[in-house]
């Protein structure tokens, strides 16, 4: 069975999020002027003005709503806006807590640590934990 645990998003990224898309929005809607910089021609072309306006917003969207963990009887697959990754439950060696906030595919600094093989490993922010972990032990005993 496969079991969706969505993440855990915290009040400051989504101020950095909705903040950049807000911005990037009005941006779009009024033409702020942001000063004078000296930027090539094709990127000061409104149509690469347009793409860019639009595909930023999308991209971030896709990840404040698309950011989840799935755990099935085989693996964990890893859902980051347009980032897939799939690790096979019995390559996981250990899970431990972690609560930086550098780049990961997590909307939250209350992570989960997961090692899955020599030097390699992934963080998560599962907003259920505990049952997210349980169902991990639980499949990795199979």
């Amino acid at each position: 069975m496969n079991i969706y645990y969505p993440s855990k998003k915290d009040s400051w990224i989504a101020v950095i999020i909705w903040g950049v898309i807000g911005i990037m929005l009005a941006d779009g809607i009024f033409g702020l002027q942001w000063g004078v910089f000296m930027v090539p021609d094709p990127i000061s072309n409104p149509l690469f003005k347009l793409l860019f306006l639009l595909a930023v917003p999308a991209l971030l969207l896709w990840i404040w709503f698309g950011t989840g963990y799935y755990i099935d009887s085989e693996s964990l697959k890893v859902h980051y806006g347009p980032y897939k990754k799939q690790i096979r439950l019995e390559e996981i060696e250990k899970v431990v807590p972690n609560r930086d906030p550098f780049l990961a595919p997590a909307l939250s600094a209350d992570r989960l640590e997961i090692h899955y093989g020599p030097g390699k490993f992934i963080k998560v922010s599962p907003k259920h934990k505990e049952e997210f972990l349980q169902r991990l032990r639980k499949n990795i005993k199979k």
